[in-house]
């Protein structure tokens, strides 16, 4: 009596396009769960799209640094880091390299608060600060320069 071919059998016979497909699909699933709700910006590069809102506040990024140094906004403003430097820069919460001091989580890293990708002179980044506390930041590119943005 002739037995059924066992498991380990049946599945090396898988023709390749199978193996394919059982190893694409959830790599194109994962794929799109990353890029969800990411919109591509006029610069090309993939960031959250927010609006400036009249209540909006400004940081400046310069050679020398952020300015101003610390930022008293309330609850819900949009705050704009604007590059005006010569270099690109990555605004991102503290502690560095960890960045998880804000606490929404579902950045690139750990926090909302991580502009995830460099951002080029004369560049913007928008941030909305859904969070009261104190919220130290620094530009990931270089951890020296940093800022403070406190949230009543």
């Amino acid at each position: 009596m002739e037995q059924p071919p066992s498991t380990e059998t049946a599945s090396k016979k898988r023709p390749w396009w199978q193996w394919a497909i059982i190893y694409l699909i959830p790599a194109l699933l994962v794929y799109g769960l990353v890029q969800y709700g990411m919109q591509s910006n006029k610069d090309g590069s993939s960031l959250p799209v927010l609006t400036l809102p009249s209540k909006g506040q400004v940081v400046t990024f310069t050679d020398s640094g952020f300015s101003p140094g610390v930022l008293d906004i309330t609850k819900g403003t949009v705050v704009e880091f604007k590059n005006a430097s010569s270099k690109s820069m990555r605004v991102a919460s503290n502690p560095h390299p960890i960045h998880d001091e804000y606490p929404a989580r579902g950045g690139c890293i750990s926090s909302t608060f991580d502009s995830c990708t460099n951002i080029p002179p004369g560049g913007t980044w928008l941030f909305q600060f859904d969070f009261t506390g104190t919220w130290g930041y620094h530009d990931h590119l270089n951890s020296t320069d940093m800022g403070t943005i406190v949230v009543q």
